[in-house]
């Protein structure tokens, strides 16, 4: 069965019932939610989670769904007048990693956010997070500096 990109709004109810049961099975490990979402705390909150990951007005988030299960889930928010995305929250079902999900979500997001007109996207690492450093930067993310909370700044352009 094939995988498919579906694009979902927290602004939804329907769409916060589906996503609500799926992120508190998969947010179990402590350790996912620090590294997925830093400003989280555990146990794992849906609704702090809406709030950060709805507070921009121009962010989709996309999920990756193979039948009716959603395998991955990564949200960007968009700067159109600059052409720029950022990636966030991007989550692998724990019973799906290292098959190649995540890397599918990211290069399905790009391929979005370039027929959206966006030239460059921006994502950000924990320096600790070893496996997400190593996926983005064999998707050409290069390393653009430390943002002031230690976060490492990776970019890819799209053009």
């Amino acid at each position: 069965m094939e995988t498919t990109l579906q694009i979902v709004s927290y602004a939804n109810p329907k769409e916060r019932a589906r996503l609500k049961p799926i992120l508190q099975r998969w947010f179990q490990n402590p350790k996912d939610l620090h590294l997925t979402e830093p400003r989280m705390t555990y146990p794992f909150r849906f609704q702090k989670w809406v709030k950060l990951s709805s507070l921009e007005p121009e962010s989709a988030t996309y999920l990756l769904v193979k039948g009716k299960y959603v395998l991955a889930h990564l949200s960007c928010t968009y700067e159109f007048e600059q052409s720029k995305g950022k990636l966030f929250h991007l989550i692998v079902d724990p019973l799906y990693r290292k098959q190649g999900y995540a890397k599918t979500i990211i290069k399905a997001v790009e391929l979005e956010a370039r027929k959206q007109g966006i030239n460059t996207l921006e994502l950000r690492v924990l320096p600790q997070n070893i496996h997400a450093r190593t996926l983005v930067e064999q998707l050409g993310y290069i390393l653009k500096g430390k943002t002031r909370g230690g976060f490492l700044k990776m970019c890819k352009d799209l053009a």
